[in-house]
This record gives C-alpha cells, sequence and structure tokens, in this order.
C-alpha cells in the first residue's frame, strides 16, 4: 500500500553545505513532487514549503512537519481535508477544490490548473508531448493521456515554451553570453517537433513569431586528451580544445578550477577545498537531453579524506553565472560503504536534494558511468553503470535550459575525475526537415 503526504521541506546544514531536502531516515520515499515556486527554491533558508510525498511506509508525520492524506487515490477528500490542505499555500482558496475532488483530482489539479508557467507564482505546471502523451504519477500508478491541442494541458504547455524563449531571448542580446539566436532557432525546431507544430509561427511568442527554426545538430562530448607540453604539464579545462568523437567547441569556468595533466586523459578537480564547476560552450537542441561522463575518485595516501562528490549537470542555465540545473551526483563518503548517487536540483544557487540511491562500495580510481536523463516533466533518471539507480516522475521545475557539464570536488586529502564526457538531446520524433519549411523562407508569409 502506497502513502500520500504533504511534506515539509528542511533546510539542512552540513560542514560543506546547506541544502533543501525531503528526508525522513530510514524511510523509502518513492516519489517527490515540489510545491514551491522558483522563487521560494532559490531562497537557502528560511520558510522551506511543501513538496508532495508517495512512500510505501506509513511516515510518522507531525502537524508542523507535513500532512497525511490518505493511502487510496480514488477516495474524495474530505472538507477538514482540503480546508487543511489550501491552507498550507497562501495563494490557494478552498473554492479551488470541490467535494468531487479524489486524491488523484487534487494531485492533478495542483499540477496543472493551479500552476503558474513562470514558475514565479507558484510551481510550474505539468508539460506534455505528442510522443509521450500527457502523464501524472502518483507513486506506482500513472494517469496516461494523450496530448493534443485540445487536451487541457496544450495551453500550459505551450505558455511554457513562450516563457523560456523570451528568457533565452534575453541571453542572446547580451553579448557576454553564447547562446545564439542559432541556438533558439534549434530549441524552437526541437519543441515543434516535440508538440506537431508545423508553422513556428504557432509556438514562438507574437514579439518574436518571425525568428523561425533550424534542424538538430549531433551530440557532444570530450574524451579529455592532452599531448602538449612538456611530461608534468597540466591545462586549464578553458584552455583545452575538446577531443574525440563529435568532440564540443570548448568549456567555460563557472567556479574554481579543474585541469588535464598530460597523458592522463582525463579532467580533475584542481581547487582544495572547493566545487569546481564548468559548462561545455555548446547549446543543447533542447531541454529533453541526457549527460554522461565517467566519474572516479582519487585518495591521497596518508590522507583523511571526507565527502568527495562528482556530477555531471544538464539542463544548465544559459548565464554562465546563474546556477539553475539538475545535477546526477556520485557521493563517495569517508566510510566508502556509504556512498550513493543523488538527484539534485540547484535554483539560481541553492540546492534541493530530490532524492537518492541506495548505497554502495566504491572502488578508488574506478570508474563509474553516471548518466543524468531528463525526458520532458515525465521521468528524470540516474543511471549508474547502465543500471538505473534512481527515477523521478513529475519534476517541473526546470525547463528551457539547454547547456550541461561537470562539477568535481577537492576536498584536499581526495579528489574527484572525469572522462569520456557526452551530452545529447533525445528524440522528439520524426524529422521537422522533411514537412516544414521555415518562416523566414516562405514567400509572402
Amino acid at each position: 500500500m502506497e502513502n500520500y503526504f504533504l511534506k515539509y521541506l528542511w533546510n539542512t546544514s552540513d560542514p560543506r553545505e546547506s541544502y533543501w531536502a525531503c528526508e525522513v531516515p530510514g524511510f523509502n520515499i518513492k516519489q517527490v513532487k515540489d510545491f514551491r515556486s522558483l522563487t521560494a527554491q532559490a531562497i537557502p533558508g528560511g520558510d522551506g514549503g511543501y513538496c508532495w510525498v508517495t512512500s510505501d511506509i506509513l511516515l510518522p508525520v507531525i502537524p508542523e512537519d507535513g500532512l497525511y492524506i490518505g493511502s487510496d487515490p480514488s477516495s474524495l477528500i474530505s472538507l477538514g481535508m482540503r480546508q487543511s490542505i489550501t491552507g498550507l499555500f497562501p495563494h490557494l482558496a478552498i473554492t479551488d477544490l470541490d467535494s468531487e475532488d479524489s486524491l488523484w483530482n487534487i494531485l492533478w489539479k495542483m499540477t496543472l490548473e493551479l500552476a503558474d508557467p513562470t514558475g514565479v507564482g507558484s510551481w510550474k505546471p505539468l508539460r506534455g508531448s505528442i510522443k509521450h502523451g500527457f502523464k501524472v504519477t502518483l507513486g506506482g500508478e500513472i494517469r496516461d493521456e494523450e496530448f493534443n491541442p485540445l487536451h487541457r494541458a496544450w495551453g500550459p504547455t505551450i505558455a511554457i515554451s513562450q516563457a523560456d524563449y523570451r528568457r533565452n531571448r534575453v541571453i542572446v542580446d547580451d553579448i557576454t553570453e553564447r547562446l545564439s539566436l542559432a541556438d533558439l532557432q534549434r530549441f524552437t525546431g526541437i519543441q515543434m517537433l516535440k508538440y506537431g507544430i508545423k508553422d513556428s509561427r504557432d509556438l514562438l511568442p507574437i514579439e518574436y513569431k518571425d525568428e523561425g527554426f533550424l534542424g538538430h545538430r549531433s551530440p557532444f562530448g570530450d574524451s579529455f586528451v592532452e599531448d602538449g607540453g612538456p611530461p608534468t604539464a597540466s591545462i586549464l579545462l578553458e584552455n583545452h580544445t575538446p577531443t574525440g568523437s563529435n568532440p564540443g567547441t570548448g568549456w567555460s569556468v563557472v567556479a574554481n578550477s579543474i585541469d588535464i595533466l598530460k597523458g592522463d586523459d582525463f579532467a580533475k578537480a584542481n581547487t582544495d577545498d572547493s566545487e569546481s564547476i564548468y559548462r561545455l560552450d555548446d547549446a543543447l537542441d533542447t531541454d529533453d537531453h541526457f549527460v554522461e561522463a565517467n566519474l572516479s575518485i582519487h585518495w591521497s595516501p596518508g590522507g583523511n579524506p571526507q565527502e568527495c562528490d562528482a556530477e555531471v549537470m544538464g539542463r544548465k542555465h544559459g548565464t554562465l553565472s546563474t546556477l539553475t540545473m539538475y545535477e546526477a551526483r556520485q557521493q563517495a563518503t569517508v566510510i566508502e560503504e556509504d556512498s550513493h548517487n543523488e538527484l539534485v536540483k540547484r535554483i539560481t544557487g541553492t540546492p534541493t536534494v530530490i532524492t537518492n540511491s541506495s548505497v554502495f562500495t566504491i572502488v578508488e580510481d574506478q570508474n563509474y558511468l553516471t548518466r543524468l536523463t531528463m525526458q520532458s516533466d515525465d521521468t528524470i533518471t540516474v543511471d549508474r553503470d547502465a543500471a538505473e539507480v534512481i527515477s523521478e516522475a513529475s519534476q517541473t521545475d526546470i525547463t528551457g535550459n539547454l547547456y550541461a557539464g561537470i562539477i568535481l570536488d577537492d576536498d584536499g586529502d581526495s579528489v574527484n575525475r572525469a572522462d569520456d564526457f557526452l551530452c545529447d538531446d533525445l528524440a522528439a520524433g520524426g524529422d521537422i526537415r522533411n514537412h516544414i519549411i521555415p518562416a523566414y523562407m516562405r514567400i509572402n508569409g
């Protein structure tokens, strides 16, 4: 039996990091859906807000910690429960829920009708796609509907796409950033496939309706091979030209430093007691993409290693310094048997740990292929060595971001490494060049 809660998010502080989490030690949390606005998620402290939690065990919830809703998705919610639910969210009124609402209907309304496409006033709504339909997940149960212009999620879905375009269009006009108009045109092309739209003017914001679209590009990667210089030479990653098949054009530093030692053929953190973050300069064509790399850790002989993380990141914000993205984290601890993977999101730098995997024993200097896959809002998964270790549904917070990269820690006694980096878009279905003529190529428009 599954149990459903609205659970308060607590801000957890440890010696290395302060982060939001929906943690219940010793209990199996199967699904987490964050019901905070992006504004609230970006605040590092204060009122945490609430998330939807599904668990196969009855969690110990006290009044100030959350609200137990029930275990039967089809059961009608009482007036008292509807009052309790709306009381947790200042912008909701009791009239937003009615006497015919089941637990399923309430989750449906909250993920769609009571949401904000910009994420400013409340959480973002759930999106659909022609290929994957419209899916609402409640623990182990899924409502899967055909998605088309008549579906009630169609308007909010297109509104999110237009809001993302407007936000990214500002970055195009900022010459200090790398997002180009061509990047946005490729984003439009994939969105048209995703939603089955044949005229880009039906998708783009009205003020940009004639900016058109472009087709899909190849994937981007880096094998981190560096042959130049003397045997002990190292090069900072921002000065390295990506190598291997489908290499990217370069890397930009977001925080601290990562370097490559000649002959090592991997990137490693190079700033003691700090997190080093680098973004690949090439924008992907859609926020439906995957990012992967071989991650490993090396302990210094005689040292005292603590917790040390290596990560791949996706859906990174177009502005270099804005830390909004999803992360697949490999967390190696001083107690090797307590190592695990985490799915993390950051909103303008403030992290929230969404969930983590079961523990595993990490082996020094061994590569673990860590892959982060973001498929619309249906599912975000983390794989380790081709085995899925984390799967989370209905994650709507970060949309329209097109960059990927790596994050490596160096705690002074241990250092993380990355190799064989790769990122690519997930197929939207079809070939846009076969049946659509760009708006800017039409005669008499």
